[in-house]
């Protein structure tokens, strides 16, 4: 909640910049200001992911968790051999022979850059056929495609990153959330990519020549969705725990009991999960939205209102779904967001 907030102010000043530079497009000159913007978008980034650190070792520090890395707790799904503790050999330990670890590991990721191949090549070959030039049937056979397979990847991280056997919750987490959006980068970008790359090469070449034209006019929409999917995400989870709640009571009613009164904890047993695995899935998001911003935004200075839109939605989403829909997380330490801060400055320096 603190990282999206920060980045909710900090887009909320970015948003009058560029609107500025996309009237200028409109009225002044056209694309001659993606260099301007682009040098402002990469200060932007550095600084935005600076003044973060700071507010993040403030709340480390407000918190008392600068010892949090020395938290190790074994997770309840590791299975090894118990041995003498390389610290004390008065205690025996779990541990897990180092070479068939690393194996597991090689598997697990080798299955996981097929997937991802897959997942880019069916993308990429889906817009040659049409050359780029997708009529509206296309595009929604193409959106079904891509859903369909985040749906079977996301299935396939968690089981991959379980094989993998991690004794501690921090590799676990860790391998699960690099997985997550290195799919979710090529899921999302790949179609961008053709357009920018490949597409002035095809028989049709861009509409009127101009490609940059036709990233400009495709991305508000799909950061639109992303804000009125998140949207509909939670009015259904908030609908479904009542419909759970009403179809139970209606039950007991016609057993002939009397209408129960449900107190807060008898209703988040009727409450979703929020686990690690939605976790990652709505921070994934975030960074993928903010991804744009950066790798984009100097190209389409609109998006970056709409950027700012979706941050607001989904703190707000995320607030609503923790406390009226899904049951509490399980508390862990955490020092700040982790390895997030490396995934938003790999955004950065891709943009």
């Amino acid at each position: 909640f603190a990282w999206t907030g920060h980045y909710c102010k900090f887009l909320l000043a970015l948003t009058p910049v560029a609107i500025a530079f996309e009237l200028a497009n409109l009225f002044l000159w056209s694309h001659g200001s993606v260099l301007g913007l682009g040098i402002i978008l990469a200060a932007w980034g550095k600084f935005t992911l600076n003044t973060w650190s700071r507010e993040q070792e403030y709340f480390c520090t407000l918190w008392d968790l600068k010892d949090s890395h020395k938290d190790k707790t074994q997770r309840a799904d590791f299975t090894g051999t118990m041995l003498p503790s390389h610290v004390d050999h008065n205690i025996r330990e779990m541990y897990y022979s180092t070479w068939k670890y690393t194996g597991r590991m090689s598997v697990s990721w080798l299955v996981t850059v097929i997937a991802i191949a897959v997942n880019i090549t069916i993308v990429l070959v889906w817009m040659d056929l049409w050359q780029g030039r997708m009529p509206i049937g296309a595009v929604v056979a193409q959106a079904a495609i891509v859903q369909v397979f985040t749906w079977i990847f996301n299935w396939m991280a968690e089981a991959l990153t379980n094989a993998e056997n991690h004794k501690y919750q921090e590799q676990f987490y860790n391998s699960y959330l690099y997985k997550m959006f290195i799919f979710q980068f090529g899921n999302q970008y790949s179609a961008y990519f053709y357009i920018a790359v490949k597409q002035q090469f095809t028989k049709l070449g861009c509409q009127h020549d101009d490609c940059i034209g036709m990233i400009r006019e495709q991305l508000p929409l799909v950061l639109v969705s992303l804000a009125a999917m998140r949207v509909v995400q939670v009015v259904f989870a908030t609908l479904n725990v009542e419909f759970a709640l009403w179809w139970e009571t209606q039950a007991l009613i016609r057993a002939g009991c009397e209408k129960p009164n449900y107190c807060f904890v008898e209703r988040q047993s009727k409450f979703g999960k929020f686990r690690i695995r939605e976790q990652i899935e709505v921070m994934t998001q975030l960074t993928i939205t903010l991804g744009y911003v950066l790798i984009f935004g100097a190209v389409v200075p609109g998006i970056i209102p709409l950027c700012f839109v979706v941050f607001v939605v989904q703190l707000r989403a995320d607030a609503i779904t923790v406390t009226s829909a899904t049951n509490r997380s399980v508390p862990r330490i955490s020092q700040g967001i982790g390895v997030w801060m490396s995934v938003v400055q790999f955004l950065a320096q891709v943009g």
